[in-house]
């Protein structure tokens, strides 16, 4: 295992190889039930041969369609079944006391050291339980492949694929360094590979999966956080420039990144470093940020969202190519813009029941549609307008905007200091008397001296509670004596 810590973190306690992840007697089942796969792809193909299926030799790989190629393709979903075992029988799985069941070791995209682990017995029908999973397997087979006319699957380079020529495009970038896909995924390719690798020699031929090409921002694999952050900048900016060019001209590009933020200070302000580096990529590419569609993608019970502030919905960013005759704009009339369009944009945000934990994202696409319909934005040297600063611009107008929609109202009131409870019991006392006009009414700290000062009809000062008692009966929100 690689010693990331963010991702792995058996390697920091003695547990140095996916190996050391299990106990014997679970490594001597996984293994017996992924050698039995390929005796079973013997007996299945001989009965198949039985019923009458022509047996011509030709394999699956080579679009077979013989006793050989069904044998093959019933191999295939046994390995599924086996490796989807793995996951339930490990010594990191968990016990979930108020369910009364077995937890799996990925609940999230990592593997994390547990102190204690539950094991169960994988032939007696519990969490892990290889007939189990091989149901689980059929069930989606019976539910879904009848609905199915007919799909293809490639495996191209996103740099130099020609499979978006024409079409319309949806795609699901890697999230700059929040997962790490390849490493994760050898949990999973070792026992696949023991499993299926006679199914398909060429897509299991290494001992592990391929890394170096992956585009995914590792500092250990790049040396520093800087290299790794360009190999990302420009990996990202091809893959999106071959979208822009290939893609059908009439309908947009939906980019889902569900990128949770991870922030960090700059001299232009707070900015997240992932969807800086992303947007500045898609940008390049020559797209225009249109529009942001968060979509409820996230199991809301799932361990990964227990007790965490985890993402509730995926952020669609809806893309067009921008056209070639856009105009330059000056940071003035960029952040003049950004003014005037962010407020109804968050406000209609709001109005679509987006998630407070998921409007920080969401915003993002409004302030960058401005930012990238302009083929440049030039400050006043002359330079132009980094995305991190329009970025922060945009966060920046959200939080004043939070501010502003969070002030209170405030009564009239004489010198003194009232307590948060009191407060709160005055505060319910005026809902009480008037429900119908609970304008969000509060009281201020106190200050030695009250100053009295009239704002859109109402009086503002520091109150007392001999001057809150006073406005309870003489304001016009009391319409019932005390």
């Amino acid at each position: 295992m690689p010693r990331d810590r963010r991702w792995f973190s058996p390697p920091l306690y003695g547990f140095p190889t996916y190996g050391d992840l299990f106990t014997s007697r679970q490594l001597v089942a996984l293994t017996t039930f992924s050698d039995l796969v390929g005796e079973a792809t013997e007996r299945v193909r001989h009965d198949a041969a039985a019923a009458g299926l022509p047996d011509d030799g030709r394999p699956l790989r080579d679009g077979g369609a013989g006793a050989a190629a069904y044998a093959e393709a019933v191999a295939l979903y046994l390995a599924f079944a086996q490796s989807k075992a793995c996951n339930r029988n490990t010594g990191l799985c968990l016990w979930e006391h108020r369910m009364g069941r077995l937890v799996a070791t990925f609940g999230r995209q990592a593997i994390p050291m547990v102190w204690d682990f539950a094991e169960t017995n994988p032939l007696a029908g519990a969490g892990g339980d290889i007939f189990g999973t091989v149901k689980s397997v059929c069930e989606v087979m019976e539910s879904q492949f009848n609905q199915v006319t007919s799909c293809v699957s490639y495996q191209e380079d996103a740099v130099s694929q020609r499979t978006s020529n024409g079409k319309v495009v949806s795609t699901d970038p890697p999230y700059y360094d929040n997962i790490g896909y390849a490493d994760l995924s050898d949990f999973f390719y070792v026992w696949l590979r023991r499993s299926a690798r006679s199914i398909f020699p060429d897509l299991f031929a290494t001992l592990a999966v391929p890394k170096a090409e992956e585009l995914v921002a590792t500092p250990y694999r790049h040396g520093s956080k800087d290299a790794a952050e360009t190999f990302f900048l420009d990996g990202m900016t091809q893959a999106m420039k071959r979208l822009a060019e290939q893609t059908h001209p009439g309908f947009p590009v939906t980019i889902y990144y569900a990128f949770k933020q991870s922030e960090a200070r700059g001299k232009t302000g707070t900015a997240s470093t992932g969807w800086e580096t992303f947007l500045d990529a898609v940008i390049r590419s020559g797209f225009a940020i249109t529009g942001t569609w968060p979509i409820r993608t996230e199991q809301p019970k799932g361990l990964r969202a227990f007790e965490q502030n985890a993402l509730a919905s995926s952020i669609v960013l809806v893309s067009r190519r921008r056209p070639p005759d856009a105009p330059a704009a000056t940071r003035r009339e960029c952040v003049t813009a950004l003014r005037a369009e962010l407020p109804p944009a968050l406000r209609l945000l709001q109005t679509g029941n987006v998630a407070p934990v998921d409007l920080a994202q969401a915003a993002i696409g409004p302030g960058m549609g401005v930012y990238t319909r302009y083929a440049r934005v030039l400050d006043a040297a002359g330079r132009p307008m980094p995305v991190r600063e329009a970025y922060c611009s945009t966060k920046r107008m959200r939080t004043e905007r939070r501010r502003r929609s969070r002030r209170p109202r405030v009564c009239a009131g004489t010198s003194g200091r009232l307590s948060r409870r009191r407060q709160s019991l005055l505060q319910r006392s005026i809902n009480v008397f008037n429900p119908a006009s609970n304008s969000g009414i509060a009281f201020l700290s106190a200050s030695r001296r009250p100053t009295m000062r009239a704002t859109s009809g109402t009086v503002r000062s520091s109150p007392s509670a001999k001057a809150v008692t006073a406005t309870l009966l003489a304001s016009r929100c009391c319409t019932t004596p005390l």
